[in-house]
């Protein structure tokens, strides 16, 4: 958290999709508070986003009007309507793409710009030897932008890990694996209102399209806040039980309330890259072919 306060202006990017820019809510509103600079953005899974603009990058504002598409998945948009201010969407593009998007971003700004990676789980620490893997190509799509980014641009690059034991990967080898984890850290959400504002958020999502990370985020902040008691875990289950009953789920499958959900681990980016056979072997690939494939290092 403090190497972040040396950088006139950070953006905190969704790197895996869906929902994981929520997971960066907290920092943002510390960020915001201390006076930076903060932009949001999220590799989205919003259907029809090409409708509002033809390009990579969708700058998401409060007023934007949904389709018949997206009415019940967008929450870039409700995000932005909710702090009433843009959120830039990136669509499933090519890398080259998506980096020229970032790059015009940047180029904008003022002063020193640091890219933090913000993951509602664990997947994008990837070592090539793992069993479970998560749903890593979105993460790996953004670990070769940011590379590329680092290399040209020579903006900081960090990675953010929110709700990691929530992923559907060994959050124990995760710990383990990666000793050098900065932190970790606890939000220092002084005020309660910041955790009733992130509640207030996910509570404008449909309970079928909830995110499971946010909602186990939320329960480690009233846990940390002294809100929700460890050994009932009732509102934890009572949300989730919304969200995992459209899924056939049983209570079985829900992440438990935990304080390590509430925790940001903080990765220096460079020192995973050149730790990790298998962003070695991706960042190879994408050399020689301008593509990835997240699959290479599992082979």
């Amino acid at each position: 958290m403090e190497a972040l306060s040396n950088y006139d202006n950070i953006i905190l990017y969704g790197a895996g999709g869906g929902f994981d820019i929520y997971g960066g809510l907290p920092l943002y509103w510390q960020l915001k508070d201390a006076g930076k600079n903060v932009l949001l953005a999220n590799f989205s899974f919003t259907d029809d986003l090409h409708t509002y603009v033809d390009t990579t990058m969708v700058k998401i504002t409060e007023n934007l009007a949904t389709t018949k598409k997206n009415t019940d998945y967008f929450p870039e948009l409700w995000l932005s309507r909710f702090i009433k201010q843009p959120v830039y969407a990136v669509r499933l593009h090519s890398p080259e793409q998506i980096i020229a998007s970032f790059a015009e971003l940047i180029s904008q700004l003022q002063g020193t710009t640091i890219l933090v990676l913000v993951d509602a789980g664990h997947d994008i620490v990837l070592f090539g030897d793992e069993i479970q893997r998560g749903t890593p190509f979105e993460d790996t799509t953004s670990v070769v932008v940011a590379k590329q980014l680092s290399d040209e641009l020579k903006i900081g690059v960090m990675i953010a890990c929110i709700s990691a034991p929530t992923e559907l990967m060994d959050f124990e080898k995760f710990i383990y694996q990666y000793p050098e984890i900065q932190g970790p850290y606890l939000p220092k959400m002084a005020d309660v209102k910041y955790i009733e504002r992130l509640e207030e958020l996910l509570d404008t999502t449909d309970k079928n399209y909830r995110s499971i990370p946010s909602e186990a985020l939320l329960a480690g902040l009233k846990l940390a806040k002294g809100q929700l008691e460890l050994k009932v875990q009732t509102e934890l289950t009572w949300r989730l039980c919304q969200r995992a009953i459209a899924n056939d789920w049983t209570p079985d499958d829900f992440p438990l309330a935990s304080i390590q959900a509430a925790i940001y681990y903080f990765i220096d980016f460079n020192l995973l890259i050149n730790k990790s056979q298998y962003y070695q072997r991706v960042l190879e690939h994408y050399e020689k072919t301008r593509s990835i494939s997240w699959s290479m290092g599992f082979e």
